[in-house]
């Protein structure tokens, strides 16, 4: 076990070098009177302390139309996206300029992926006049260069960009400057010379719902606090692998491939994980074979076949053929695991030679020319990664794999991210549901020069480069191209020393609502805030219900993880595995017109459990269920005590200054406490006596304003409780 600690450097870019973007017109699914995509943008500058001044909103559809769509006309994004972000740059906050502290934009979940440049196949940069598109492109990736893209407008009457169909328009001087032997800054390298470097790197905190997105964050925030190397103890529940999938013939790309393996396997001098270095090796799972990882139940291994000379029994070694197939190195082998053929001669790997693909074994007994030889790596599925580097499936995501909070990865393939908005079950988007906390995939076939590399976005990440940093360090093409970098640009978990969690998650809400229909119930669960602790939390969440305190249904922790190799891909939606802060869980089936007895535990990924007291919701209850109107149900942890629930409305709806909550009948010393959507409780109210109503300033427990947002208001006396939501805007 080890914690983790790269090079700390004085460019390091805080939260005030980040503008936050967000679409002023994605749907509001709240209530609370503004987008969803504003509620992400001031939930992720509230976790980052972003100030509120670089966060802005643009409109992505004509006028106040609803827009969900993942492509945007250039002509409209020119007018109301990128002139307003220029515009916003060029502001000054006191005597300095925006431009001159903000390195990083972060689009939001509701600001399109796309922009449709209505470029033709003959302007191709890589391929002109071939069988590929280019003139569907990474709308964040224009935003990298926003003042060349604004000084070369557009074609008013074609919709064509000024600027972008040669290989120069799409190159990004950022790229592979962090190697194995260097470390460079983004910041310094921009400041060195604004006039040929003036980028801004863009990431985009997104997510199949506003729930995943959210999480990109909260596990960023969970794993800089609390990632360790558990390789010597692999029973910690936050143990990890890196995984390497390598599915193709390409031997350009089979490179970077080994080159990440040799980083994490302890041979690297260089590397944070040398034998000797303070990290150490990372457990690896290594795969080479032309199916990937769960295509027709393939489970990962190495293979590779014996020369037609190439057992030297006196030496110790045996020689691969790598003239046979292009897709192994004697380097996917990792010293100190065993190897075996087909008819079940086995051996341990001492060491390695790559050139001539040799592998030192303890015995060659057994083994025979033109042998097939593997190392296999386990059954299905691939649990616990922290990194995934692969390549090459086009636009599948095998769902074979669980991510740890914090994992980073992507699978360099085309079209990984198109569809996104639309649930297409892409690597991104399944990716994303399957807890990774950072990852990237295309929106077209960007080409070679287009696809990060995974070495040298490892060289930069794990040395205590940001995800932003790490990212365009890795493309050649990261300028006005094709892919999309999805999780918080600040993300740096390698920076600083990690601590351990030691401590349990702690509920700051359970509640429950109606749900679409009267048999069926959602329950809305948020962690506490308060310190350095509860702020990092995320947890899994059981749900256990039933008519009495035996409960006897349940909602497990993960589900949908079967055991039959060959039956991955057939039921994905079936399958849950996500940590987060705030999550809801739907209940179906239920009896009408009964009461029900359900408890949550919540689990972290250290596996510290919490466990609520006993709760109680009736089918019986059919209040209105949206988000301004009154919510129903008993939540903890004082609600053990009542058997009743209180009714409530809060008004006006949204509210400004603050808002009056009526209850249904009366309370008896009643105690009403605030909650933002993150769990933080900000105000706690106490009413003595019989009181009907009451009265909320919008203010929190030091007399502070308290931000436009939702928040949710709970209240528990002797025998009842109840909850409702405030969105309350300045």
């Amino acid at each position: 076990m080890c914690a983790l600690a790269g090079a700390i450097f004085s460019q390091d870019i805080d939260s005030n070098g980040v503008l936050v973007v967000y679409s002023l017109n994605w749907p509001d699914s709240t209530g609370n009177g503004q987008s969803d995509s504003k509620d992400l943008a001031g939930y992720y500058a509230a976790r980052r302390g972003i100030p509120a001044s670089h966060v802005i909103g643009v409109h992505t559809a004509a006028g106040l139309g609803v827009f969900t769509g993942d492509t945007i006309e250039y002509a409209l994004f020119y007018d109301s996206i990128l002139v307003k972000i220029q515009a916003k740059l060029e502001e000054y906050d006191g005597p300095v300029q925006n431009r001159d502290v903000i390195y990083y934009i972060a689009v939001v979940r509701g600001v399109p992926l796309c922009v449709n440049t209505h470029f033709d196949r003959s302007t191709h940069p890589v391929w002109p006049n071939g069988s590929y598109d280019h003139n569907i492109r990474c709308l964040d990736q224009w935003l990298v260069n926003v003042d060349p893209n604004v000084a070369a407008g557009y074609n008013a009457g074609t919709g064509q960009p000024g600027v972008g169909t040669a290989r120069n328009d799409n190159r990004m001087l950022y790229y592979y400057k962090t190697t194995k032997n260097t470390v460079a800054p983004f910041s310094s390298f921009r400041d060195a010379n604004r006039t040929t470097r003036n980028y801004y790197l863009v990431t985009r905190i997104d997510g199949p719902s506003l729930m995943h997105a959210q999480g990109l964050v909260d596990k960023a925030l969970y794993a800089e606090r609390y990632l360790k190397n558990f390789t010597s103890t692999p029973t910690h529940a936050y143990h990890s692998f890196a995984v390497l999938d390598h599915d193709d013939i390409h031997e350009n790309h089979n490179q970077h491939l080994v080159n990440a393996k040799l980083w994490f396997d302890g041979t690297e001098p260089l590397s944070p994980f040398f034998s000797s270095a303070a990290i150490g090796p990372w457990d690896l799972i290594v795969d080479n074979y032309p199916e990937e990882i769960g295509e027709s139940g393939h489970a990962p291994r190495v293979w590779g076949e014996i020369d037609t000379a190439g057992v030297r029994a006196d030496s110790g070694f045996i020689t691969l053929n790598f003239a046979a197939a292009t897709y192994f190195y004697s380097d996917f082998f990792t010293p100190g695991r065993v190897i075996r053929t087909s008819r079940g001669n086995t051996a341990v790997v001492e060491s390695i030679a790559p050139i001539p693909e040799r592998l030192f074994l303890n015995t060659t007994a057994g083994f025979q020319a033109l042998d097939t030889v593997y190392d296999a790596y386990g059954p299905l599925p691939v649990t616990n990664c922290m990194f995934y580097h692969g390549y090459y499936g086009p636009g599948a995501y095998k769902d074979v794999y669980t991510f740890i909070p914090g994992a980073v990865g992507y699978h360099m393939e085309y079209y990984g991210a198109i569809g996104f908005h639309k649930q297409d079950p892409g690597w991104c988007n399944r990716a994303i549901q399957r807890n990774i906390t950072a990852t990237a995939g295309a929106v077209e076939a960007p080409s070679s020069e287009g696809i990060p590399y995974g070495d040298y976005f490892l060289y930069a990440f794990t040395r205590g480069r940001d995800f932003a940093e790490s990212c365009y360090n890795s493309v050649y093409f990261g300028n006005r191209w094709m892919f999309c970098f999805f999780g918080d640009p600040l993300y740096a978990p390698f920076r600083n020393p990690s601590f351990d969690d030691a401590v349990a998650p702690e509920f700051s809400l359970v509640a429950t609502r109606r749900g679409l229909a009267a048999t069926g119930r959602i329950l809305h669960i948020a962690l506490a805030g308060g310190n350095a602790d509860k702020d990092a939390e995320v947890a899994q969440y059981k749900v256990e219900y039933g008519l009495t305190t035996a409960y006897g249904a349940l909602i497990d922790f993960e589900t949908g993880w079967g055991s039959v190799d060959g039956l991955w891909e057939d039921d994905p939606d079936a399958r849950d595995y996500f940590f987060s802060r705030v999550c809801e869980r739907t209940i179906q089936g239920l009896a009408a017109s009964q009461t029900y007895h359900y408890r949550i535990t919540a689990r972290d990924p250290y596996g510290n459990q919490t466990v609520s007291p006993d709760m109680l919701f009736s089918t019986a209850v059919t209040a209105d269920t949206g988000y301004n109107a009154a919510h129903t149900g008993v939540f903890g942890p004082r609600a053990q005590h009542g058997s009743e629930c209180f009714s409530l409305l809060a008004y006006p709806q949204p509210a400004n200054p603050g808002a009056t909550i009526v209850f249904s009948g009366t309370g008896r010393d009643l105690a009403i406490d605030i909650y933002s959507v993150s769990g933080e409780c900000v105000r706690k109210l106490r009413c003595r006596g019989v009181v009907s109503s009451v009265f909320w300033d919008g203010r929190d427990s030091q007399g502070r304003k308290v931000p436009s947002g939702v928040y949710c208001l709970r209240v528990a006396g002797a025998r009842k409780a109840g909850y409702c939501r405030i969105a309350l805007v300045r």
